[in-house]
């Protein structure tokens, strides 16, 4: 996870972590105040077809931003350890 923090988008080779990355450093580093003030959202588009690996795809996005979200719960889980028991 940590090879695709801060490269460039297609650096490396393509995976849900360097879409992650990008939309990440992109958007929410360059407007967080105005995101969090303001309640701006933004979206990742997850298609393709049956089979190819979506649900999969957006598990790893949802881990690598709650990853780069950090923190640790209330109950003394890690952010990323709460987001990851939603998606399963």
């Amino acid at each position: 996870m940590e090879q695709y923090t801060g490269r460039a988008l297609g650096e490396l080779s393509p995976h849900p972590f360097a879409i992650a990355d990008a939309s990440y450093r992109q958007y929410f580093v360059f407007f967080k105040m105005q995101m969090i003030n303001e309640g701006i959202s933004q979206s990742i588009l997850v298609s393709g077809e049956s089979g190819a690996g979506k649900t999969e795809s957006t598990k790893m996005l949802m881990q690598y931003l709650a990853y780069m979200g950090g923190g640790v719960a209330k109950e003394g889980r890690s952010v990323e350890q709460k987001v990851l028991e939603v998606c399963i």
